[in-house]
């Protein structure tokens, strides 16, 4: 019994110590992860920079936090070296709020991994910046992960995978991603400025984004997929990408200024709906006169609503084997089109809350036989009303008098006058 006694003792003296001796702070800068000094480590000890240097990892190594500063020294920059091969992963970034302003730099050929679901850049108590750049070229993934970058935070997050990501931004805080975008939900709000350079960039359907007043978000991509809701204040002069594709069921609803969001074309699928509140938001070059912004529809139950007047260079129903419906309902705000164009017989416009006067479109429509303008229609009352174009490229819904007949009439008329003037 006393031989157990003994042993018992022993193992709960160990249990006791166990959490103390597992919190271990590790000075990194000047070291490489192969020294002795770290043979000892877990994903509970602490990485810290406590002056400026370098810390590389030539063989792989799993710890918890990793710390830049103790918010009374200069420990810029700090620098980060991964070698090809090697795995620097860490829970998240510590937060000493009060350090000075810093520079810490991620770099190597190698792989780095954060496993906290959770990564966020803390607010500086002291409002001095912090620069995170990082140019791992090895894997380095977000995907599934929340991403919160607070005031003062200036972010670089290099090629970066990001999937069913959620990002939220804050302050004058700052993000440039070098790689493919595709997020579950994205919040921004004070002067905060995203820039995502990819061939491609989404918003997931289960998701949706807020861009508040005076941010900034530039989105280098040809090709652009956005879901759920997505709400645009009146932000700074911002680029949304080349062609916007407005998902099946998305809310695009926009307060953005004339002449702010650039981009070339935006498509709206099935049941898609496009609100805009303010006119002329979008444009091909950012501060210069809206031009040349095809507004496409490729699915039917697409709609266009309007709060302001509003130009765009045409209307185009691409799909030439589908008949698909689009509606625009104009609550009476003018509308100036180039042209409309549809790429099946069967597909069709239909205008709501349709004024005299408000509908201009350049280009000569195509009409039926009675004159009336093919596959364009007034939607008064639930039911299709036929519409008229005008010489002057307006729309009405009264039938215009035919030129011929005006000809006739007009020959007639001066016949007529010639004639009572020989009587008299």
């Amino acid at each position: 019994m006393r031989k157990v006694t003994i042993q018992f003792l022993i193992w709960a003296l160990f249990a006791a110590v166990a959490p103390l001796s597992a919190q271990t702070w590790y000075s990194v800068q000047g070291k490489s992860s192969s020294d002795p000094y770290f043979d000892t480590i877990t994903t509970a000890d602490y990485l810290q920079f406590s002056a400026a240097g370098t810390f590389t990892v030539d063989e792989s190594i799993s710890a918890g936090q990793m710390v830049f500063g103790s918010g009374s020294t200069v420990i810029s920059p700090a620098n980060v070296v991964i070698n090809s091969g090697q795995t620097l992963s860490i829970s998240y970034f510590g937060a000493n709020t009060g350090r000075l302003a810093s520079t810490m730099n991620i770099s190597g050929a190698g792989n780095l991994t954060v496993r906290s679901t959770t990564l966020s850049f803390v607010e500086m108590s002291n409002s001095s910046a912090q620069t995170y750049n990082f140019a791992v070229t090895g894997t380095f993934s977000l995907a599934n992960k929340t991403v919160n970058i607070n005031n003062h935070n200036y972010v670089d997050f290099g090629t970066v995978t990001t999937n069913a990501t959620i990002l939220n931004m804050y302050g004058d805080s700052t993000l440039n991603i070098n790689s493919n975008g595709s997020f579950k939900t994205i919040a921004m709000s004070g002067t905060s400025a995203l820039t995502v350079t990819g061939s491609s960039f989404g918003i997931s359907s289960s998701g949706g984004a807020t861009f508040a007043d005076g941010t900034k978000f530039t989105v280098n991509a040809s090709s652009v997929s956005l879901g759920g809701t997505i709400t645009i204040g009146n932000v700074a002069a911002s680029k949304l990408g080349a062609t916007i594709y407005v998902e099946d069921n998305a809310n695009i609803i926009s307060n953005a200024s004339a002449s702010t969001l650039l981009l070339s074309s935006i498509y709206l699928k099935t049941n898609s709906t496009l609100t805009l509140n303010t006119s002329n938001a979008f444009c091909k070059t950012v501060g210069g006169a809206q031009s040349a912004v095809t507004l496409g529809v490729s699915r039917s139950g697409a709609k266009l609503i309007m709060n302001a007047d509003q130009n765009f260079n045409g209307i185009w129903l691409n799909r030439s084997d589908y008949a698909d419906t689009f509606t625009v309902d104009t609550n009476g705000y003018n509308l100036n089109l180039t042209t409309i164009t549809m790429a099946n017989g069967g597909s069709k416009v239909l205008i709501e809350d349709f004024a005299e006067g408000a509908i201009y479109v350049k280009n000569t429509l195509a009409e039926n036989e009675d004159g009336s303008v093919v596959n364009v229609f007034a939607f008064i009352d639930s039911v299709e009303t036929k519409v008229y174009q005008l010489d002057t490229g307006y729309l009405t819904l009264s039938i215009p008098e035919p030129a011929e007949w005006a000809a006739i009439f007009g020959a007639i008329a001066i016949g007529f006058a010639l004639y009572r003037r020989r009587r008299s």
